[in-house]
Formats: C-alpha cells, structure tokens, sequence
C-alpha cells in the first residue's frame, strides 16, 4: 500500500492516537484492537494488533508498522501521511520496543521472524550500559570519516551529553552519528595506583 496523507488529525490529538483510533474497528468480517503501540522519533510507529476473523473464529495478535510523515507547517497543508504494513512483509524499520514484540502471537512468516529478530537485536544494543570516559570502544565495522581516514578503536571522550571519539594513534577527534545503534564492545578504563615510594 502507498502513502496516505491528510490535511488533520481530525478529532485526534496525536498521530499516534489517530494510527491507534484506525486500526481499531468491527464489522462483519470480525474485529481489530490495537493491544498496544509505540511512537518512535516520530517517524515509525509499532503496534501489536490483535485480529479476530469472524469466519474462521481464529484470533491473532501481529505487528503493524506505520512509516510517518507529520509536519504541521507542510506548505501543500497535507499536514500527516503514514505508510503501512505489517510484519510478515519484512519493513526495513526496526526499532519496535520488546513490550510490544513481547504480546505478539506466533508465526511461520520467515519475513516476520527476520524482522522480530532484528527488533530484538537492535532492542538489546540501545539497552547496553554506554562507555564512561576514558573507555576504549571497538566498532565491529571500521568506520570510514569525510578526512579519508577510518578506524574500528577509539577512545571515548564524554562532554556532557555529547561523546566524542578520539583516535588514539593519531589523536584526532570525531563525531560518529548513530553510534549507539552500531555493534560495538567496550574495554574498561583500568586505573593503576603504583604503591607509595
């Protein structure tokens, strides 16, 4: 299915609430509910959906995923759009919360088993413990920068909020976007108190 785009929300207050409101209904054919869903960087949305068809009597719980597009400001007034699908057509994004993965039913969709897998792996990097300062951090993929140069270790530099990479052979320092979504291991600061002369 493509891009559905809309002037407003209508009575909704939030694109997550109207993506909640349009995957709940009732009709002849049986019943949808959203069990539960998640609005991530407001560009995807997660659901776990729970579908009962009426002629089979058969209920299944599966994920829905929905690309966003929400600018209030849009200068053609179209100020919402969504994409939708759902899990067994494999969607690129894959940032859907273990809370929802967790109510989902089973499956032999090897698209939806890939895609829950992938969920799950991404999950459990954004939950690792982040590199103190001091640390040396190792990227399983050599990152490449704009200057030519590349490198997989770095030593972590934290400024506040912002982290920074240094090199440690060559001292230059680097920003690297994303980084926490990337496969990466740390190796702990060791500090070394010589005994007292």
């Amino acid at each position: 299915m493509g891009w559905l785009f809309m002037n407003s929300l209508g009575s909704h207050e939030t694109p997550q609430a109207y993506l909640e409101d349009q995957f709940t209904f009732e009709n002849d054919a049986g019943k949808s509910e959203i069990l539960a869903s998640a609005m991530i960087k407001m560009r995807t949305w997660y659901a776990a959906c729970r579908q009962y068809n009426q002629e089979t009597g058969q209920t299944t719980v599966f994920a829905l995923v929905c690309l966003v597009k929400y600018n209030t400001r849009a200068s053609d007034g179209m100020i919402f759009g969504y994409k939708d699908m759902s899990e067994t057509m494999g969607p690129n994004e894959s940032e859907c919360p273990a809370r929802i993965l967790d109510m989902l039913g089973p499956t032999t969709s090897e698209y939806a088993l890939q895609w829950r897998a992938r969920c799950r792996a991404t999950a459990t990097r954004k939950n690792r413990p982040p590199p103190k300062d001091g640390d040396m951090i190792v990227f399983a993929q050599t990152i490449k920068f704009a200057d030519g140069s590349e490198g997989r270790r770095f030593l972590v530099s934290r400024q506040g909020r912002r982290t920074i990479f240094l090199n440690p052979a060559a001292g230059t320092r680097y920003r690297i976007s994303r980084w926490k979504e990337l496969d990466w291991t740390t190796i702990t600061k060791i500090d070394v108190k010589l005994p007292a002369a």
